[in-house]
């Protein structure tokens, strides 16, 4: 009897470092499996709930710095005692845009010297 309960414990140790042995060598595909999905969650997250708020967010500065510009240009226009909605009102914020998009121009960086 001794005999035959010592040969189930070696074929449950034969058994137990075969499984070892195997989960070993599958540890590392595993793991690379494990990291590929976590990247593909990620990335889907980013896609779908983090890439339209940038885009809302970048809307809503886009319409905050428009709106800042309307009041400086009817601001300084007005100081002039030009009167809003009139023909030269008008006149004055789009020549005041004009020189502002000339500003930048200039300011801009120039793209062959860098």
């Amino acid at each position: 009897m001794s005999q035959a309960h010592h040969s189930d414990d070696d074929g449950a140790r034969d058994l137990v470092r075969a499984w070892l042995a195997a989960l070993r060598c599958a540890l590392p595909r595993i793991a690379e499996d494990a990291v590929a999905a976590v990247a593909i969650g990620v990335a889907l997250w980013l896609v779908t709930v983090v890439g339209p708020r940038v885009e809302e967010a970048g809307a809503k500065a886009q319409a905050s710095v428009a709106q800042y510009m309307a009041d400086l240009d009817r601001g300084y226009c007005e100081k002039w005692g030009i009167v809003p909605g009139s023909r030269a009102f008008i006149q004055c914020t789009e020549d005041l845009s004009r020189l502002r998009s000339r500003d930048l121009t200039c300011r801009a960086p120039n793209p062959v010297s860098m």
